[in-house]
């Protein structure tokens, strides 16, 4: 099991949150959690007026000819070490449809690094829509996902949500 790119437990190696995502109505910020084992951004500068996008939708692959693709795949409702925060499977189903909900919105943003507390630290895209986004139910102890995301705005910003 891979080790989480930016736990939040202190000191080792950061106190913020890796992923998370804000938007709806009213707009509210849900932190992905659990253990991020892949995450990619992909710009694409088409030169010249040539861009090739990949149509397949492979994990890894652009999937617009410009702007940004991130791909993200993760497990829900596992802690830094690995083990599940959860015994019981409906609460896994219920974190699963928050996210999801999340992730079906339109020109939301993602959080690449979001730390609330002080000292506040962000970094995020906007305009962000999901592409891909697949779930995996055979493992008892948590819900593993692949997301692909996409947007042309490739500014990485540093304000807080919404702003």
């Amino acid at each position: 099991m891979p080790l989480p790119i930016f736990p939040n437990e202190a000191g080792v190696p950061g106190d913020g949150h890796l992923l998370a995502i804000h938007g709806g109505s009213p707009a509210t910020t849900e932190v992905l959690g659990g253990l991020i084992h892949y995450a990619r951004v992909i710009e694409i500068y088409p030169q010249g007026g040539v861009g090739l996008t990949t149509p397949t939708g492979k994990k890894g692959d652009p999937l617009i000819d410009a702007g940004s693709t991130i791909w993200i795949e993760g497990s829900l409702l596992l802690d830094e070490r690995g083990e599940p925060t959860v015994a019981d499977f409906s609460d896994m189903l219920d974190r699963w449809n928050t996210l999801r909900e999340k992730f079906l919105l339109s020109n939301f943003e993602l959080f690449l690094y979001y730390h609330p507390a002080s000292p506040t630290a962000y970094r995020k895209l906007k305009s962000v829509n999901t592409y891909h986004l697949q779930s995996y139910w055979n493992n008892p102890s948590c819900v593993q996902y692949r997301v692909a995301l996409v947007t042309t705005d490739r500014t990485l910003y540093t304000t807080g949500p919404g702003l």
